[in-house]
């Protein structure tokens, strides 16, 4: 899910292939429908690869958790990559967020032997994995997107056409300028691990702080993030000035 810039996203169209009614979740709508919107500009291209599979996706859970009692309603500081952001809630502890996603393996997923194509798999991972990175991003106020930059990818078992995968996706790391997510695929007829994989993105505008939500309310607080994004473009500007 490759992109330079987060401030894309909100002008994104609301989805309408993922629908925020039946899916678990403790985020605000708002922050919700745009994790959607984000998901869903990258399978609705008309012609682009893939996008008949990603359009299928199921979204089942959607949760920001870690710490204590936490409530991404109320809102805390806390430290991501060495800087104060916004987190969900109080408590302790490292934050995270986890995706749940469920779809078939139809044949259009499937290798001439009738199971989940691995290149199908790899692109399941990349969609999958880069979702709760996005959404803990507009959960702490900072950029969740950027370049997918390199997969592990371990292929346990076999998914013939007709299973049905839970796909289970959970931020790792963010707040700097590499990320990471894993991700894992159980068949959900037999209950065995089909791939179990982790995917590295790297954002290439810089440290993740710049991106501060501005759609609906979204991301409202003390404004940390937003100074700091100013200060740094001003440095970066003063940085250009020096080298002319």
């Amino acid at each position: 899910m490759p992109t330079p810039n987060a401030n894309w996203t909100h002008t994104l169209p609301t989805a309408t292939y993922y629908a925020p009614a039946g899916i678990e979740s403790n985020l605000p709508p708002a922050e919700l429908q745009l994790c959607l919107n984000v998901l869903q500009h990258f399978v609705s291209g008309g012609r682009v690869f893939g996008c008949a599979v990603g359009r299928r996706f199921e979204v089942r859970e959607m949760v920001v958790r870690g710490g204590e009692g936490i409530s991404v309603g109320g809102r805390k500081d806390i430290s991501v990559g060495g800087r104060k952001e916004n987190s969900g809630g109080g408590g302790k502890g490292r934050k995270e967020a986890v995706v749940v996603i469920e779809l078939d393996v139809d044949e259009d997923m499937a290798n001439p032997y009738g199971t989940l194509h691995g290149a199908c798999a790899a692109y399941l991972v990349d969609l999958c994995a880069s979702t709760p990175l996005v959404a803990l991003g507009v959960a702490l106020g900072v950029d969740g997107t950027g370049m997918s930059q390199a997969m592990d990818i371990v292929y346990h078992t076999a998914a013939p056409v007709g299973s049905r995968l839970r796909i289970t996706a959970t931020s790792l790391t963010i707040g700097g300028r590499i990320m990471a997510a894993r991700c894992e695929m159980v068949n959900m007829k037999n209950g065995m691990l089909v791939v179990s994989a982790t995917l590295t993105k790297v954002n290439p505008s810089g440290s993740s702080n710049r991106w501060i939500k501005r759609v609906g309310g979204v991301g409202s607080g003390s404004g940390l993030g937003e100074r700091e994004s100013k200060e740094e473009e001003q440095k970066e500007n003063r940085q250009e000035k020096s080298k002319l």
